[in-house]
């Protein structure tokens, strides 16, 4: 190894370090922020109204740790909802789905709904790390072309596609959402998704450096959005509706579901 190449990978290797420990430091202030957005907000409540926020501040957290896993050269679908972990406004009865995909790829995906009442497959722009909701391409269990015993199957790709059973993406999108929801998810036949990947390169990697450092940085941002968005979703709520009634959520028709 020549001296020049070897001073490249020591800058290289520093930078990532510096990089690691700067997004880490950035999270845990971000983290810090959460927690201070919490008892400002609760400053005069009860020690259980507290300690509920704060679980819904850990789900949210849990929920974004299992991202950061993802890439869109091997998908993964990660259940983002699950029943013992409910955060944000989420219906008890009602199962949400969360991948990265790269629409430089082609996938696959099949799976059965499940005694589900509605399922549907939304692709966004971006990965789920700010604001950005546009829909990129989304289609609904109405659509889907299925087998006597209800199965279905998928092609996601930027190519366009002859017959129900495609989905398009465009160059923006970044993520899939899969929402069922359920007459009563606790005994209902639950559904069932499998995605690959059609056009794989390569093997992932062991580590991805700049991935990790990535990841916390997209956190650092997203954590105290979220804790936020929670508190003004609550004032929001009670402040209008009364208990038990039915809010179209129009902020997020064509979007949320």
């Amino acid at each position: 190894m020549s001296e020049k190449t070897a001073v490249n990978d020591a800058s290289e290797n520093s930078s990532s370090d510096d990089l690691l420990t700067k997004n880490w430091q950035r999270l845990l202030a971000a983290l810090k922020q959460c927690g201070d957005i919490v008892d400002m907000q609760l400053k005069d409540s009860s020690i259980e109204v507290r300690a509920d926020a704060y679980r819904a501040l850990l789900r949210a957290f849990s929920a974004q740790l299992g991202k950061q896993e993802a890439d869109g050269r091997f998908p993964l679908l990660l259940h983002v909802n699950p029943p013992h972990q409910k955060w944000f406004f989420d219906n008890p009865d009602g199962r949400t789905l969360h991948c990265t995909l790269d629409p430089s790829q082609r996938y696959r995906l099949w799976g059965n709904p499940g005694a589900a009442v509605y399922t549907s497959f939304t692709c966004y722009e971006g990965k789920g790390d700010s604001l950005a909701t546009r829909v990129t391409a989304r289609l609904d269990d109405r659509q889907l072309t299925r087998d006597a015993e209800g199965c279905f199957e998928l092609t996601l790709s930027a190519e366009a596609g002859a017959g129900p059973n495609h989905v398009q993406l465009d160059a923006a999108t970044g993520q899939l959402w899969i929402r069922q929801l359920f007459n009563d998810s606790e005994h209902d036949a639950p559904g069932w998704f499998l995605l690959e990947n059609l056009l794989p390169d390569s093997a992932p990697p062991a580590v991805d450096p700049e991935g990790v450092a990535g990841g916390m940085k997209r956190l650092s941002r997203a954590m105290p959005m979220l804790t936020q968005m929670m508190f003004a979703g609550w004032k929001m709520q009670t402040a209008n509706h009364t208990v038990n009634q039915i809010r179209v959520w129009t902020e997020m028709q064509n979007g949320a579901l």
